[in-house]
């Protein structure tokens, strides 16, 4: 089941978005702020993060930098989500790293179909290459036989 990671300081977004995720058939975790993300990310091991820009400890953009940036995190998917719907906010945060930009207001149905095809981009992340499987943090070696991590 694929993991998807929501970060948004208003908790009726939260729940909206958790219930039409989950029933979409992914398993979703939630957080009001971005101050533990990368530690939560390590934890959960999110395949996509729902992220809201405009939080109130730390830029959205800023976390995106963060993530995009971690050796081991770099591969998950981000879809910012933010009221910042110009054309201009949109490019920078497509130029940070995100894979993708929705403003609010949203259909839910467009939030589930781009997950959804964002899904299937970052599952393609975790390929295999001359007998190499390579999975977040994990590097598995089936010639040598060998599992390395980080």
């Amino acid at each position: 089941m694929n993991k998807i990671l929501i970060v948004d300081d208003e908790p009726y977004i939260l729940e909206l978005l958790k219930i039409n995720l989950e029933a979409a058939g992914y398993l979703v975790k939630t957080l009001v702020s971005g101050k533990k993300i990368v530690d939560i990310c390590l934890e959960f091991q999110p395949e996509i993060i729902l992220l809201d820009i405009m939080l109130p400890d730390i830029d959205g953009l800023e976390l995106c930098k963060i993530i995009k940036s971690h050796p081991i995190l770099n591969k998950i998917g981000i879809i910012l989500v933010s009221a910042k719907g110009e054309i201009d906010d949109k490019v920078y945060g497509l130029d940070l790293g995100a894979d993708d930009y929705i403003a609010k207001p949203f259909s839910i149905k467009e939030i589930i179909s781009r997950v959804n095809a964002l899904s299937r981009r970052v599952s393609v992340a975790c390929k295999v290459e001359k007998n190499t499987y390579i999975h977040r943090e994990l590097k598995f070696d089936f010639n040598n036989k060998v599992v390395y991590k980080n």
